[in-house]
């Protein structure tokens, strides 16, 4: 159930209620929903670590997946940045774009 929604100069973030909280991320190319290859790290203070690797065009990572990376940094929580870092590479011909 859409909850809520935030308009971005490059597009917009929806919010669903959802009893599996999570990160969905899809791709978009000229306005319609395109496969590509998306790759998550997550991204700690002192470290980036690979998460996952999919071709897709809607990919769900649930929060439960996070925790084991962040737990450790929360008695820091507020004085070190942690987060994810995704990298949506789409490929058309020869030509590549990220």
């Amino acid at each position: 159930m859409l909850f809520s929604y935030y308009t971005t100069s490059d597009g917009y973030v929806e919010y669903f209620k959802s009893s599996d909280p999570s990160f969905i991320i899809k791709s978009y190319v000229d306005g319609t929903l395109t496969p590509t290859l998306i790759t998550v790290f997550v991204n700690l203070p002192h470290t980036v670590k690979f998460l996952t690797q999919s071709y897709t065009n809607s990919f769900k990572i649930s929060f439960s997946e996070i925790k084991p990376y962040i737990s450790p940094w929360k008695p820091w929580l507020g004085k070190v940045n942690t987060s994810l870092l995704v990298i949506a590479t789409y490929i058309n011909g020869n030509k590549t774009y990220f």
